[in-house]
C-alpha cells in the first residue's frame, strides 16, 4: 500500500480553479450604470393620448439623464462621443444650459431631488461671476466676452435661477444683479451690445442675435417675481429692436428665442401688437419644417435651422428642439386670442417635430450595438442628428425645454385636457 500523497488531489482541483478563473475573466463585464439613482415614482397624469404619454416618458428620461450627468462638484458632463467613449469640449455657456434644463425639470416635475442638484449647479456657476467694481448692483461672469460671452451667460443664468421652484432670496438677489448687467448692455435704440468694456466678442452675428433674444427673455421672466417697470420696459424695447432687425435678417435660432420672449411679454402685458409679431415669427418658422418625403423619411418633422453651403437641403438636427419649443410658446399666445386655426397649425407643427426629435433620444432599442453595461449611460440623452450619435449637454436641455413647453402650453389648452402644468412666476 503506497503512502498517501496530498498533492495528488491538488492538481485536478487547481486545474478546475484555473479554468474557471480564465472563463470568468474572458466573460467579465463592467456592472451596468444605473439609469436613475433614487428616482422618484412619477406617473404620467391621466387623460393623455398614447402619443402624449410617450412624450411624457421621454421628458422624464431626459430629466433623469441630466440629473445623472451632474457631478459631485456641481458641473455637468458636457457631452459624450459614444463611439470613442470620450467627452466633448466644455465651456461655461454649456454648463449654464445644463443647470437651466435641470431647474426646468425640477419645476415641471415638482421634484425636490432635481431642485437640490440644480441649485447646487447654479451656486457652482455663480462662483464664476463677480460684481462690477464701480457698481455693486451689477454682476457679470469673470471670463471676458472673448472667451465666454457675458451677455449670453448672464441671460442664461437669470433664466436658470428663475426656473427653480424656490430659488431663495440669495439667488434672487444675484439674479437681479445679472439682470442689471443686461440692462446696462442695452443701447438707446433697444438693441444690446454683445461685447463689453473694450473686450471683443468672438460671437458670430447669429450667436449675437441669440444672446440678445435671451437677454430680452431673461428680463421679461425676471420681472415676474418683482414688479420692476424698468426691467419690463427694457425687455419691450429690446423686443421691438430685435423684431425690426429680424425683418432684415431672419436667423432661425434667434427667431425661436424671440418667439419665446414675445410670448412671455404678451403673457405679462396682453399687448395685441406683440401677439401679431409672435404670429408673424411663428408663421415663418413653420415654413422651415421638413414635410414627408419618401427619399428622406428620417427628416420628416425636423426643421432647417442652418443654410446649406451647396445650396441644397440640410439634414435636420437636435437643435430643431428650439423651433418646436417656439411653436409651443406661440400656442400660448394664440390661445389667449382664441385663434383656433393658428393654434391647430402650431400644435401640429410641434407634434410632427416631436416625431422627429424622439428618434434622436437614446434608449434600449437603439443602443443594442453597445456593450450591455455601456448603453444605460446614454439612456435619455439626445444625440446630434440621425447620422451623428454625439451627445451634447445643450441638446438634451433644448429637447427637454421643448417637451415641457408642449405640456404646459399645448396640452393644457386642448378642450377637456387634464395634462400637467408648470406655474409661471407672477401668473
Amino acid at each position: 500500500m503506497s503512502a498517501w500523497k496530498p498533492w495528488r488531489g491538488f492538481w485536478p482541483l487547481a486545474a478546475v480553479l484555473f479554468c474557471g478563473t480564465v472563463l470568468n475573466l474572458s466573460t467579465a463585464q463592467e456592472p451596468p450604470a444605473p439609469a436613475g439613482r433614487n428616482a422618484e415614482e412619477i406617473t404620467p397624469p391621466p387623460g393623455l393620448r398614447p402619443f402624449q404619454h410617450a412624450l411624457f416618458m421621454s421628458t422624464r428620461r431626459a430629466a433623469e439623464w441630466l440629473w445623472n450627468a451632474n457631478r459631485a462638484d456641481g458641473t455637468f458632463l458636457p457631452g459624450l462621443r459614444p463611439d470613442l467613449d470620450a467627452e466633448v469640449e466644455d465651456d461655461l455657456l454649456r454648463q449654464i444650459q445644463g443647470a437651466y434644463g435641470l431647474a426646468r425639470s425640477a419645476r415641471f416635475f415638482a421634484s425636490e431631488r432635481y431642485a437640490v442638484r440644480a441649485r447646487q449647479a447654479i451656486l457652482s456657476l455663480l462662483t464664476m461671476t463677480r460684481t462690477d467694481p464701480q457698481d455693486a448692483s451689477v454682476r457679470f461672469t469673470v471670463p471676458p466676452s472673448s472667451q465666454t460671452n457675458r451677455l449670453g451667460a448672464a441671460a442664461l443664468l437669470v433664466l436658470a435661477i428663475h426656473e427653480l421652484p424656490e430659488p431663495g432670496a440669495d439667488l434672487l438677489e444675484q439674479a437681479d444683479q445679472l439682470a442689471n448687467f443686461l440692462k446696462k448692455q442695452q443701447r438707446k435704440d433697444g438693441s444690446f451690445a454683445v461685447s463689453d468694456d473694450g473686450e471683443e466678442s468672438a460671437a458670430s452675428p447669429a450667436d449675437a442675435a441669440v444672446y440678445s433674444a435671451n437677454a430680452i427673455l431673461a428680463l421679461a421672466r425676471s420681472s415676474g417675481r418683482q414688479a420692476e417697470p424698468g426691467r419690463m420696459a427694457a425687455a419691450r424695447n429690446g423686443f421691438t429692436a430685435a423684431f425690426r432687425a429680424w425683418k432684415e435678417n431672419r436667423l432661425p435660432h434667434a427667431t425661436c428665442v424671440l418667439i419665446c420672449a414675445g410670448a412671455e411679454l404678451h403673457a405679462r402685458t396682453g399687448d395685441k401688437a406683440l401677439s401679431e409679431n409672435v404670429c408673424e415669427l411663428a408663421d415663418w418658422l413653420c415654413t422651415l419644417q421638413y414635410p414627408p418625403d419618401p427619399r428622406r423619411p428620417a427628416w420628416q418633422g425636423g426643421f432647417r435651422t442652418s443654410p446649406s453651403k451647396a445650396g441644397g437641403e440640410v439634414e435636420p438636427a437636435a437643435d430643431s428642439a428650439l423651433c418646436i419649443e417656439a411653436v409651443c410658446e406661440a400656442c400660448r399666445v394664440v390661445r389667449a386670442g382664441a385663434d383656433l386655426q393658428r393654434f391647430g397649425r402650431y400644435r401640429d407643427a410641434g407634434e410632427r417635430g416631436f416625431q422627429f426629435l424622439t428618434t434622436l433620444q437614446y434608449g434600449p432599442a437603439n443602443t443594442k450595438h453597445f456593450a450591455p453595461w455601456y448603453g444605460p449611460r446614454l439612456y435619455g440623452a439626445f444625440h446630434d442628428s440621425p447620422r451623428d450619435g454625439t451627445i451634447r449637454l445643450e441638446n438634451t436641455q433644448r429637447c427637454l425645454c421643448a417637451l415641457t413647453a408642449y405640456f404646459q402650453y399645448v396640452i393644457q389648452a386642448e378642450p377637456g385636457s387634464r395634462g400637467v402644468d408648470r406655474p409661471s412666476d407672477g401668473d
